[in-house]
């Protein structure tokens, strides 16, 4: 079975695909150009890199690429696939996920991360954690909407690893 685990930028999606990987879980970080990519709105064109142009937000979005992504989700598999990762399409692709896990953080904890992680430049720009935290209530209560499974993500990251597994294998 495939399960998303999504959330705002800074919530700890990367670190929790991490972890389950570290465990012997079948984990994917779909935050990465191999899935995701950059999409001009008006075009359809896809970017390269992040786009550098101050109204980035009200021209491009940040998608997952279809073929690759449904592909990867219809693919018979013994164990279950966590997802891990955030983008404007992911609605698109919500039928082929058995769950939804939602990490959720507050605004202190995703300054913070955004501002010392270091495996993501997302969150250095000027304007990227003001544009993360006005995303963020909306977007939680949208995946509350569609019954997502809310997450501390506040938690230390084994413990939010380990919260997901528990409900995965609370179902059989």
């Amino acid at each position: 079975m495939n399960y998303l685990i999504t959330g705002i930028a800074g919530s700890g999606k990367s670190t929790v695909a991490e972890i389950l990987r570290s465990h012997g879980r079948e984990s994917l970080d779909a935050d990465n150009a191999d899935y995701s990519r950059w999409v001009e709105r008006s075009t359809g064109k896809s970017l390269p890199s992040r786009p550098s142009t101050e109204d980035w937000v009200n021209r491009f979005d940040w998608n997952w690429k279809e073929d690759e992504m449904r592909g990867l989700l219809s693919e018979d598999r013994s164990k279950n696939l966590f997802v891990c990762g955030i983008s404007n399409n992911q609605s698109a692709f919500y039928p082929l996920f058995h769950k939804i896990f939602l990490l959720s953080v507050g605004p202190d904890t995703i300054g913070h991360r955004l501002l010392t992680r270091t495996n993501n430049p997302f969150g250095k720009r000027p304007g990227d954690l003001e544009q993360t935290l006005s995303w963020q209530k909306e977007f939680e209560e949208q995946m509350k909407m569609v019954g997502a499974i809310v997450i501390d993500g506040t938690k230390p990251k084994d413990e939010v690893a380990q919260d997901i597994v528990s409900y995965v294998s609370n179902e059989y």
